[in-house]
């Protein structure tokens, strides 16, 4: 009998809805979220409007309710469409990226950049020396057919920025490297095409046909999610020596408790299910996530029902299996054992396996058993984690070696 344990992607329960989010006109079009860096900010996250709202928005994650304005002084916005966050040389920094360009009109996008301030119970401002204005373009020789982004990731152990696109056929990722400061205009840099996220059309955004509309990165930096408007994807980044470019380009699992897609075909029981559901991001741990999506009346989004989605992880995923024959209906195994003083001999069919050698491994007289297991049960995605071959011997007789392929 052979024994394997081995584990998929996290596994996460249902999106549950932790409280309604301001329903005021200028929060109806939360599209980013990020979490915090700050143990003091732990049971917050932070979201920003793609309105004109120069604002960042405080929302106590139990309960969605709770929220306090902090005004980005000096700036103005017009279409920032995702939020990040990275501790840098003991730096906690937020990003806000304005990175929309619906008309594929713009020559330049900007990334705002500041300390994260202390949530201390009332609403703030952002002093304008603190934010930086970060001004990048694309590429000349690698200009992507549709500027408009709105997924914006920042390596937690270096601070790079990563740009993907939103309505090219394949998503195109681009990146800035850290710097403590930058001067004038920085070129991103073209790294390539990422998986092929499907495109998706919410029935709030009917005809915009997008693929990635947010994303975000694990506060370790081992995990990564991104989202179209029905499904969100997941990728498992624990060998650090895989660039995120890298990781991206590789085939993601789906998580599956996601629950939004619009309320006329959502992907869970939910009335007004995220009907354009763009904000997505890791909490202060990287334990859970939360979703949430911008608010649109004529689906069915008032101010009762305007939810932020809380999706819990699952502790305690790993599955042991066992091939044997007869076990759980397992038939998948095939014997055999190979004689040299009777090489065109066909034992396939015996019952019994007989093993021994010489002990000079002289290849006259010995008896070589071949065991193959059928494990195709076990998914691709699966990371094996302890396996283990039971052998029941019944006589005695020469010794026997083991070789595994």
């Amino acid at each position: 009998m052979f024994g394997l344990v081995f584990s998929t992607a996290p596994v996460f329960k249902d999106g549950v809805s932790v409280g309604n989010l301001p329903s005021n006109a200028q929060w109806q079009e939360v599209s980013g979220m990020t979490g915090s860096t700050i143990a003091a900010n732990a049971n917050y996250l932070w979201a920003q409007s793609d309105g004109a709202e120069a604002k960042i928005l405080a929302i106590l994650k139990t309960n969605a309710a709770t929220t306090y304005e902090w005004t980005l002084d000096g700036v103005t916005v017009n279409d920032c469409e995702d939020m990040a966050n990275a501790k840098i040389n003991d730096t906690s920094y937020l990003y806000v990226a304005q990175i929309g360009d619906n008309a594929n009109a713009h020559a330049t996008s900007t990334i705002y950049r500041f300390p994260e301030p202390i949530i201390n119970g009332s609403t703030g401002a952002i002093a304008s020396e603190t934010i930086e204005h970060i001004i990048v373009e694309f590429p000349a020789d690698h200009m992507p057919t549709h500027k408009d982004a709105e997924t914006f990731l920042v390596d937690p152990d270096t601070g790079d920025m990563y740009i993907i696109t939103k309505r090219e056929e394949i998503p195109s990722v681009y990146h800035l490297a850290h710097q403590a400061s930058y001067t004038g205009t920085q070129t991103l840099v073209y790294d390539g095409n990422m998986w092929a996220i499907p495109a998706k059309t919410s029935v709030a955004a009917a005809g915009a046909a997008p693929n990635a509309v947010g994303g975000n990165i694990s506060p370790d930096g081992t995990e990564i999610i991104i989202k179209n408007y029905d499904q969100v994807f997941y990728w498992d980044r624990s060998d650090k020596g895989v660039s995120i470019y890298e990781t991206l380009t590789q085939t993601p699992t789906e998580l599956v408790a996601y629950v939004g897609g619009g309320s006329n075909t959502p992907r869970k029981s939910h009335p007004s299910a995220e009907p354009q559901g763009e904000a997505i991001t890791w909490d202060y741990n990287g334990e859970n996530f939360y979703t949430g999506g911008e608010y649109v009346a004529s689906e069915g989004s008032t101010p009762t029902q305007y939810p932020l989605f809380m999706y819990e992880r699952m502790y305690d995923t790993e599955t042991t299996v066992y091939f044997q024959d007869g076990n759980n209906g397992y038939s998948g195994t095939l014997d055999t054992y190979i004689w040299d003083t009777n090489p065109d001999t066909s034992y396939g069919t015996l019952t019994t396996l007989v093993a021994d050698t010489d002990t000079n491994y002289v290849e006259t007289n010995q008896r070589k058993v071949l065991l193959k297991f059928d494990i195709s049960s076990i998914p691709s995605t699966a990371t094996i984690t302890g396996a283990t071959l039971y052998l029941y011997v019944n006589t005695e007789g020469q010794w026997f070696r083991f070789q595994v392929i």
